[in-house]
């Protein structure tokens, strides 16, 4: 079924674009309050009063980051905004363990 560019959904459309079954739609929007409307005698839901049914009655799991309490921002707390390479940049090089042979 292609729902693709579609805006008005009929009873079966509406219950695959809300992965459901059709029995369970019926129910579920009935419960909801969701009333369709009537287009030249059939039924047809709006995408957005669907999308915003999805949204209100969806149940996520919480994320890592809530269940440990802590949110990361990719920063450190006590980020130093220096660059990591300058202590290097000044050093002179460290001689070799053992002298190259040139020959």
């Amino acid at each position: 079924m292609n729902l693709a560019g579609k805006e008005y959904f009929t009873i079966p459309e509406a219950a695959a674009y809300c992965c459901v079954s059709e029995t369970h739609f019926r129910e579920k929007t009935k419960l909801a309050g969701l009333a369709p409307g009537n287009l030249w005698g059939k039924l047809v839901y709006r995408k957005c009063d669907l999308a915003r049914l999805i949204e209100s009655e969806i149940k996520w799991p919480p994320s890592i980051s809530e269940a440990i309490g802590r949110i990361s921002t990719g920063l450190r707390e006590a980020s130093n905004t220096a660059n990591p390479l300058d202590k290097y940049r000044n050093s002179k090089p460290r001689p070799a363990d053992k002298p190259r042979n040139l020959n």
